[in-house]
């Protein structure tokens, strides 16, 4: 990091990034919370009054030796989002949660605020140990169920069974649509 011309500038993984007279520890702040996301605050007709952006994520972890944490690049929005912010599978993903109480992980479709995003295309930034398939730096397209934190998010981690590489000449941010 150096300050030149009463501006800082500090390269980040290779790329130069600069932020003219701001202070050092509001620098950082932006450093520590780049996580960011479009959510929802509630089930709502009115998507205006539930939707917010959240500037204030924590990084996802990679807590299973079988996901990849990918910054995403495109992230689409479907019908299925929109009826999602109207509570749409809400009781489905309700009954789910009981029966499966005592076997499996419990969804998190209830859990406000959500981040909506089904399908996402972007690069792997990140994996787990059992992950062969998939090194750092692929260009990946790939989808999320709907009881999980979804993609409309600059990272997300999902499990490498959902992702898949970007073959051919496809532009990464329109391969998700």
């Amino acid at each position: 990091m150096k300050i030149l011309n009463r501006s800082l500038f500090f390269a980040k993984r290779g790329t130069l990034v600069s932020s003219t007279k701001l202070p050092i520890f509001a620098i950082r702040k932006r450093l520590l919370s780049a996580v960011n996301a479009w959510q929802i605050s509630a089930f709502d007709d009115s998507i205006e009054k539930i939707l917010f952006y959240n500037e204030n994520l924590d990084m996802p972890i990679i807590d299973e030796p079988n996901h990849v944490l990918v910054k995403v690049a495109a992230a689409s929005v479907n019908p299925l989002d929109v009826a999602m912010c109207k509570g749409y599978g809400h009781t489905l993903l309700q009954c789910m949660n009981a029966v499966s109480e005592f076997r499996f992980e419990r969804l998190t479709y209830d859990h406000f605020p959500k981040t909506l995003g089904r399908d996402f295309s972007g690069v792997v930034i990140g994996k787990g140990e059992s992950v062969k398939r998939y090194k750092i730096g692929d260009c990946v397209w790939g989808v999320i169920s709907p009881h999980q934190q979804g993609t409309h998010s600059n990272y997300i981690k999902v499990s490498q069974c959902n992702v898949r590489i970007i073959e051919g000449s496809v532009s990464i941010n329109r391969h998700c649509f």
